[in-house]
């Protein structure tokens, strides 16, 4: 590495390859001294997104010529972004800012292209931000969710809830947005201009528009570690639906068509001959109409899974459990369950499966919000 950041050390590089070069640089594992030097070549401190006139008229020309909403969904994706952490499209995403799902429907490609890169001049109404000093001298950002004659609770960038207390505030000003500045200066100009596209897109384009199905759209994914392996190693796939210390989950949200990625699922590898595995996991809330039932069939159905042709069975390659029990895929059809909230694990044989799935909900049963 300190060969090719020699090498690199003298070089002027556009700053859309330094981009590039610098993601890949980090996705690979990182190195402190290559990925300081690709920012000195590309001089990327100083290539921040400033949207001037002509940008402006050079990317909305962009955006109508070649940009891709398809593409766009992936960029809006990638976790160092945040952009699922703070914005729900529909049922699934976080609740920090506004939710996403008709935008393209009631917005035109420069407002979206402004509330880009001039978040805090494109503030939506409900998502004004407040910052407020404390008298131990901290300071909170955040969007207000409710206040009493005690205290007040803000919704933080990261999704937590704070409660602050009258007597403790020693200010209290109106913020600017809580997506950071800068945020998308990593961003070449193609991947800006797919961004602008997919947003624009969505509620306006069928491909991206909200289902009214009942999709279950928040899911969890096991994050891979060695300790995680190897305790599927010496137990069996059964244990991915218990609550075991060594395995630990990290939120999922579907794409705009309601299916899980399955690329952004980590793989596990029991032993040689096994196949590689993943595994996700969800909530259902089940309310029968029936107050005086018991139990109600509940029916999960598999979307859009394309690899099923030959055998007929949708749920080939898949095995589940119903609040940490074995359950047969084709019971999944006619699931009889009681009042209240159950977990479903789901592990899936990535050999077997290639194709994106959607679970769909049909009874008297929702996708619960994941906790």
């Amino acid at each position: 590495m300190k060969r090719y950041a020699a090498k690199m050390s003298d070089m002027e590089l556009p700053s859309d390859t330094a981009r590039t070069l610098l993601r890949s640089v980090r996705s690979a594992g990182g190195n402190a001294e290559l990925e300081q030097t690709i920012r000195k070549s590309g001089k990327l401190d100083d290539a921040t997104w400033v949207l001037s006139p002509e940008l402006k008229d050079r990317l909305l020309k962009r955006v109508q010529e070649t940009g891709s909403a398809k593409r766009g969904e992936l960029v809006y994706r990638r976790s160092e972004l945040q952009c699922i952490s703070c914005h729900a499209i529909g049922q699934g995403g976080g609740l920090v800012g506004p939710n996403l799902v008709s935008l393209g429907g009631s917005s035109q490609p420069d407002y979206v292209l402004e509330s880009l890169l001039a978040p805090s001049a494109r503030l939506k109404e409900g998502y004004s931000t407040r910052k407020i000093l404390t008298e131990e001298g901290e300071v909170i950002s955040g969007i207000s969710i409710g206040e009493t004659d005690d205290a007040i609770r803000l919704r933080l960038a990261n999704g937590t809830v704070r409660e602050i207390e009258i007597d403790a505030i020693l200010d209290d000003a109106p913020g600017k947005s809580l997506m950071p500045e800068g945020l998308l200066d990593n961003l070449t100009e193609a991947e800006l201009v797919d961004l602008t596209t997919f947003l624009a897109a969505l509620g306006r384009e069928p491909q991206f528009t909200v289902s009214t199905e009942n999709l279950v759209r928040s899911l969890e994914t096991m994050n891979y570690t060695p300790a995680a392996n190897s305790r599927l190693n010496r137990t069996s796939v059964d244990t991915a639906a218990q609550d075991d210390p060594a395995m630990t989950w990290r939120a999922l949200t579907t794409m705009v068509d309601g299916k899980v990625r399955l690329e952004e699922l980590d793989k596990f590898k029991q032993h040689r001959h096994t196949p590689p595995t993943s595994f996700i996991r969800f909530d259902i809330e089940v309310t029968p109409v029936d107050s005086d039932a018991t139990t109600t069939d509940i029916q999960l159905k598999l979307q859009s899974k394309t690899d099923v042709a030959d055998s007929g069975n949708e749920w080939d390659g898949i095995e589940a459990w119903v609040d940490g029990k074995p359950m047969p895929t084709w019971q999944l059809k006619n699931l009889p369950l009681s009042r209240g909230r159950h977990r479903i694990t789901l592990s899936i044989n990535r050999d077997a499966v290639t194709s994106n799935i959607g679970i769909a909900l049909e009874g008297d049963a929702i996708a619960a919000t994941q906790n």
